[in-house]
């Protein structure tokens, strides 16, 4: 079927997250970013893989629950790159 896969990325927009946002959104997948930043990182802006993905802010260390559940959604997997500092 034409089912797009529904993907989370956490730390979506550093070095390694938004290379695999590149990647998943290049294969078809619907993707979603949540980082503290939540916007297109510098590398990439304008480059049109980047309109399909859904760039979304969270605090994913300290933030509530409630706002962490509404960036994730409901997707069919999570990866996560979200580094400590």
């Amino acid at each position: 079927g034409g089912d797009k896969a529904k993907v989370t990325v956490l730390g979506g927009t550093g070095f390694v997250g938004s290379r695999v946002c590149k990647l998943l959104q290049e294969e078809g997948a619907d993707v979603t970013s949540v980082s503290k930043a939540g916007t297109i990182p510098s590398w990439c802006a304008g480059e049109a893989w980047t309109d399909g993905v859904s760039w979304k802010s969270a605090d994913l260390l300290g933030g509530d629950e409630s706002s962490l559940a509404s960036a994730i959604g409901t997707p069919e997997s999570i990866v996560s790159w979200k580094s400590a500092d």
